[in-house]
């Protein structure tokens, strides 16, 4: 759910990059339709079926409250806070170039949420790709080098839709491939470090092969 919002975000910020009051115009209404949509769905299953709403209550929700954190027992939430305590930890002792490949987990670090994983008996879980791979680049490359990477994905993003936004048969060529490979990475940055696996690296491809420029005839 996280990933789709931000996802969706971006598109609309990508596809409309005039900062006017009709592009926050159209972001809001997008925003308000979407949550709008969210909580009348969840209040159709409160009164159909209030135990699917339960259910949805107690599973999904728990694993997003930031705000009751010290008797949570999502270990996916406790596993993600653990990530970030030891990537601020990484940028506190090697400021810019981090630790080196393969170094996530391999390192002591002071961690409240760690001591929670392992009361849980799982202190392991997830130590050693951090839970995210922003949260692992930072660790094992640097916060600048993580840096530069945040960046060619957006100034490519916003060539993409500024070069290809009056060129609707390009766009339609293009746009499911942009969805695709940018969902992916967006998701796997926020939680999910799968930079060893096929996933990231089809959708960093296919990511890269966007066209930035305009066609020759183009005027």
């Amino acid at each position: 759910m996280v990933t789709f919002i931000l996802a969706f975000t971006a598109i609309i910020y990508f596809r409309y990059v005039e900062l006017s009051v009709k592009f926050f115009y159209k972001i809001f209404l997008n925003l308000l339709i979407i949550t709008s949509i969210i909580f009348f769905s969840l209040y159709l299953l409160n009164i159909l079926n209030n135990d699917f709403y339960l259910i949805f209550t107690s599973h999904f929700l728990r694993r997003i409250d930031i705000f009751n954190l010290q008797t949570t027992n999502s270990l996916s939430l406790l596993s993600w806070f653990r990530g970030l305590e030891q990537m601020v930890y990484s940028i506190k002792t090697t400021y810019i170039f981090g630790f080196g490949l393969g170094s996530t987990g391999e390192y002591f670090f002071p961690s409240y949420y760690g001591d929670r994983l392992n009361e849980y008996g799982v202190f392991q879980l997830t130590l050693k790709d951090a839970f995210s791979l922003f949260f692992r680049l930072v660790i094992e490359i640097g916060i600048v080098f993580t840096g530069l990477f945040l960046y060619y994905l957006y100034s490519r993003s916003y060539l993409f839709f500024k070069k290809n936004n009056k060129d609707k048969e390009n766009m339609k060529k293009f746009i499911f491939i942009f969805v695709f490979s940018f969902t992916i990475i967006l998701g796997s940055l926020i939680k999910e470090p799968n930079y060893a696996r096929s996933s990231i690296c089809i959708a960093i491809l296919l990511f890269s092969t966007l066209p930035i420029t305009r066609k020759q005839n183009e005027k």
